[in-house]
């Protein structure tokens, strides 16, 4: 009778352990499960962020794109702007062409200058200013025709300093003009203003 109630013993026994070692691998897989379920939820996660991300960039494709075409083409008209300044800038001050050309515009609108006095030259880094001053007589008319000539003119100046006045002689006017005539000297594209202006 021992032998049985061992026997019964063994086999309770066996089975409390084939019991408790199911019990131990179904919690380990469980745990197992659980943790790859938390890593997959991450990297499901992580990936739909980077998709959204995607998205979006994706949706603003074309606006980059439309942009990007703006400002190409906001850069070419600027380089064309600048091809055509430099084009308006001798590679000396050409004083003399601008002085011939003053006294061609009073002849034709019947201006007389009576003073032109070459005054200083401001050094810049980009460019050179040579400062003329000028005084001028006539009849309103005359004075706006001849400023006219000036405004047309094809090389790049500014007017500094302009005043009329009411002339000793009616009805003449006194006309005081300071003028700014901007140069480049030492430039590598010199030659375009002195081929066509020169």
């Amino acid at each position: 009778m021992l032998s049985k109630d061992r026997s019964k013993s063994v086999n309770t026994i066996s089975w409390l352990l084939h019991a408790a070692g199911l019990f131990i691998v179904l919690m380990i897989s469980l745990a197992v499960s659980f943790g790859l379920n938390i890593f997959v939820n991450c990297n499901n996660t992580e990936l739909a962020d980077r998709a959204a991300k995607m998205q979006t960039l994706l949706d603003s494709k074309d606006r980059l794109q439309s942009e990007q075409a703006r400002l190409t083409a906001s850069l070419e008209q600027i380089r064309q702007r600048v091809a055509s300044s430099q084009k308006r800038l001798p590679d000396d001050a050409q004083e003399e062409v601008f002085l011939s050309a003053l006294t061609q515009a009073a002849d034709q609108e019947g201006l007389e200058i009576v003073d032109y006095q070459r005054l200083d030259v401001a050094v810049l880094e980009t460019h050179h200013q040579l400062k003329v001053q000028l005084t001028g007589e006539g009849q309103y008319r005359s004075i706006c025709g001849f400023l006219d000539h000036l405004r047309m003119h094809p090389r790049a100046m500014f007017v500094e300093m302009l005043s009329v006045d009411a002339g000793a002689n009616e009805p003449d006017y006194r006309m005081n003009l300071t003028v700014l005539l901007l140069y480049t000297p030492n430039r590598t594209d010199s030659n375009d203003w002195n081929e066509t202006h020169g």
